[in-house]
């Protein structure tokens, strides 16, 4: 071990060191955190770990390579799990445009032989670009690297578990072992893949249903949470009554997390059984339709702030029950429930709105 890295002044040192790189840590994990939501991209976590004294010591006596603390690449490591491996792709891409990479110390560990299976992950070992560095509380970051570690949950799950059972070695593991951690590492593999298939499976159905939105289309699309989901976010009158909300009303837009139970329980109440019946009613009911959300929320007590995508959707509901009449807007909102109030929390008397909205034709 080269004399020059000497083990008892960095066992003095390393407390200050490790607190330098803790706050490193901190700042690219907030950094990553927000450059990936800005660009749309899911993440499962993220998080960060400053290297123990312990491991830093076994790491320097185990590899007789480094004349100086700063050679060591990673006593900061921030760990990203994306949900789905394509997406790792995505956040490597992110970060080789905004950090400075170090490309001699990074290495895909994706890449291996067509017939090996194992650990695969994408390490970036990168540093903050001097314009990111204003702060003149900062300037102590410049130049400090940290490891990047990117992988998908599976690949997080399959590492964890190969960790805790010590599989690390293959002359230290008995034949038997080695096959079955193969096998397994090639069934996470293809789970990996399956699940990015199925994703871009969705999305080939959702633009299904956005081309075949129309009330004169042959092939009528059914009433299903994905689109119902697609018909909320895409048609042109509840973007219009989203607008109308969040620049007259300041309410917020956000997308919500809602699985559409309850609201295919009232579409078959209402005998709604594609999405193309839905665009048949608004189109013919635009207007009264928008009046009725506008007085809906003129006469509401509450101060709600935010509009999920999917609410105008129900407001349409609510318009068809009420343009039935009483005795079957009573009905609507009980039906599916067990509550003899229903699932419909309104203060508001829908058949009132439905006939103030049209008076005004």
């Amino acid at each position: 071990m080269d004399k020059t890295l000497n083990l008892e002044v960095i066992k003095f040192r390393y407390p200050d060191v490790s607190r330098l790189y803790e706050k490193l840590g901190s700042k690219v994990t907030d950094i990553i955190r927000s450059m990936i939501s800005t660009e749309g991209v899911k993440s499962h976590a993220i998080y960060h770990r400053v290297k123990e004294l312990k491991s830093l010591i076994d790491k320097i006596e185990s590899k007789d390579k480094y004349s100086k603390l700063e050679d060591i690449t990673d006593l900061c490591g921030v760990r990203i799990i994306t949900y789905l491996a394509s997406d790792v792709d995505s956040i490597v891409k992110i970060i080789r445009d905004k950090f400075v990479i170090d490309e001699i110390n990074s290495i895909d560990k994706r890449k291996k032989d067509a017939k090996e299976f194992g650990y695969k992950s994408v390490h970036l070992v990168v540093s903050l670009p001097d314009n990111w560095i204003g702060s003149p509380i900062d300037q102590e970051l410049k130049g400090l690297k940290v490891e990047l570690q990117i992988r998908s949950i599976l690949e997080h799950a399959w590492a964890e578990i190969e960790h805790d059972l010590g599989y690390k070695s293959d002359s230290a593991v008995p034949y038997p072992l080695q096959r079955g951690f193969t096998r397994l590492a090639a069934n996470l593999e293809s789970a990996d893949f399956e699940f990015d298939r199925l994703k871009n499976m969705k999305k080939e159905y959702e633009q299904e249903v956005v081309d075949s939105i129309d009330p004169t289309s042959v092939v009528p699309v059914s009433v299903n949470p994905i689109s119902l989901s697609v018909f909320a976010n895409s048609n042109s009158t509840f973007n219009e009554i989203r607008d109308e909300l969040t620049k007259e009303r300041g309410m917020k837009y956000a997308r919500g997390n809602k699985n559409f139970d309850k609201i295919i329980e009232k579409l078959s109440y209402l005998k709604i059984n594609t999405i193309n019946e839905l665009e048949v009613v608004i189109n013919a009911n635009k207007e009264p339709f928008k009046r009725f959300v506008r007085l809906l929320f003129e006469r509401r007590k509450d101060s709600r702030e935010v509009i999920l995508h999917e609410s105008p959707l129900e407001y349409l509901l609510h318009y068809i029950a009420a343009s039935k009449g009483r005795e079957y807007l009573n009905k609507y909102k009980v039906y599916g429930t067990n509550s003899p109030e229903g699932n419909v929390k309104e203060i508001t008397d829908f058949l009132d709105l439905y006939r103030d909205a049209h008076s005004n034709n």
